[in-house]
C-alpha cells in the first residue's frame, strides 16, 4: 500500500470501481452507472472526475475496456478472478 494517504484513498476508489464493473460482467456498464454507484456525491464534479480517472487508469492497466460511454472487464481480469476463487 502506498505511504501517501491520498494515493491509498485513490487505490481504494479504483478497487471499488473495478469490483463494480467486474461484478456486472459480461454486461456493459455505462460510465454514468459506475459514477452513480461509486461516487460519494455523483452531482459533485470532483467525485465524478475521480471515478472517471479511476476508469481511465484501469483501462490503461488492461483491467477494463472502454468503448464510448461504456466499460466492461477484460477477459484477463475475469479469468484472474476465476482463478483466485
Amino acid at each position: 500500500m502506498p505511504n501517501n494517504p491520498t494515493a491509498a484513498a485513490y487505490d481504494r476508489l479504483a478497487s471499488t470501481v473495478f469490483g463494480v464493473v467486474l461484478d456486472s460482467y459480461p454486461a456493459l456498464m455505462s460510465v454514468e452507472e459506475v459514477v452513480q454507484e461509486v461516487a460519494r456525491d455523483p452531482a459533485r464534479f470532483g467525485d465524478r472526475d475521480e471515478v472517471g480517472n479511476a476508469i481511465r487508469d484501469l483501462a490503461r492497466e488492461g483491467l477494463l475496456h472502454r468503448t464510448g460511454g461504456f466499460v466492461f472487464a477484460t477477459r484477463a481480469a475475469v479469468r484472474t478472478r476465476e482463478l483466485c476463487i
